[in-house]
């Protein structure tokens, strides 16, 4: 566990039976938070224990073999592991803010419907202070215009 308050539900189009690969977990936006920290400490959880192999998550960051993952733009790739990476594709849709180039080393993870986790490997910072007076922060953040 990595410190994660509630518990997750996985979608499933047979009751009781786990029959979806690439998507369909739900969690809360908190614990996807502390799944974006445990990202960023490269599968260590807070109390330093090594949950994922040192370097996993740099292989999927440089990974190079996925398929249409290469191209002139993206020598390095852009895909691998299940997760985007070094930059949102430019196709991606529904997704705020724009995307963009430059973040060499980050990692995406773009759900169905425009959520976003994006983990910048390279800067890391201090928890966010939550401010009260933004209540409608997370509404703007999470905008996205339906097909």
């Amino acid at each position: 566990m990595a410190g994660m308050a509630h518990d997750g539900v996985w979608h499933a189009y047979q009751q009781g039976k786990h029959d979806v690969g690439a998507h369909g977990f739900n969690a809360t936006l908190e614990d996807w938070g502390r799944f974006g920290e445990f990202v960023a400490r490269d599968g260590r959880l807070s109390n330093g224990k090594q949950l994922v192999p040192t370097g996993w998550f740099d292989q999927a960051a440089s990974w190079t073999k996925a398929l249409n993952s290469v191209s002139a733009a993206h020598p390095e790739g852009i895909y691998g592991y299940q997760w985007w990476n070094n930059a949102i594709p430019a196709n991606a849709q529904n997704v705020q803010p724009t995307p963009q180039e430059g973040l060499k080393g980050s990692l995406w993870a773009l759900g169905i419907y425009g959520q976003v986790i994006m983990v910048n490997r390279a800067e890391h910072g201090d928890r966010p202070v939550v401010d009260g007076r933004r209540r409608n922060l997370p509404s703007t953040l999470s905008r996205w215009k339906r097909r």
